[in-house]
């Protein structure tokens, strides 16, 4: 996490500012995908039960309804600017853009 933790990535050397972009990058998009698995299933109607896929295609709908500048806009409220705010908006981004296609799968 201390990576994350650079506010000012100007002063720093270029190389630092690439791992810390690919750092970025690659930590949001694996926590993303985990957290997408489990309410891509549960909004899959042949797989789940009736409250838990009511409650997981809630999930999706109400996530999809926000704009993706309107979440990045929130978490930098709340953690300021930086590569933390870019983690939390790119891992709310996959987590509820992943689960999209799982409920259209038949399995």
């Amino acid at each position: 996490m201390l990576i994350f933790s650079l506010q000012d990535t100007s002063r720093y050397p270029k190389h630092i500012c690439t791992k810390v972009l690919l750092t970025k990058t690659l930590t949001s998009t694996v926590v993303g995908i985990l957290i997408s698995i489990p309410i891509g299933v549960g909004a899959a109607r042949n797989l789940a039960q009736l409250p838990i896929y009511a409650l997981c295609r809630t999930i999706i709908a109400l996530s999809r309804s926000f704009q993706e500048i309107i979440i990045a806009i929130l978490f930098v409220a709340m953690v300021g600017f930086g590569p933390l705010a870019g983690f939390l908006t790119l891992a709310f981004w996959f987590q509820f853009s992943g689960p999209a296609c799982l409920p259209e799968l038949s399995l």
